[in-house]
């Protein structure tokens, strides 16, 4: 996904046994103007909008079947 000055997000899964894998988020804002990028603090203000993707990631892969509809 590509935003307004070039940073991009993307996700990397890796295997991580027959019934698991790792995701990582990734951000990276190595295209954005060296003033923009401080503008955004290098991509550190995402962090926790990371987290909180990576989270309901989570709870939407661990939940029983059909429980998303309800959350």
């Amino acid at each position: 996904m590509r935003a307004r000055w070039g940073q991009r997000w993307s996700f990397e899964l890796t295997p991580d046994g027959p019934d698991a894998t790792t995701v990582t988020e990734i951000f990276d804002c190595s295209q954005v103007p060296e003033n923009q990028r401080a503008d955004i603090d290098h991509g550190s203000i995402r962090v926790e909008s990371m987290r909180q993707t990576l989270e309901r990631l989570d709870q939407l892969c661990t939940s029983q079947p059909g429980a998303a509809a309800q959350g």
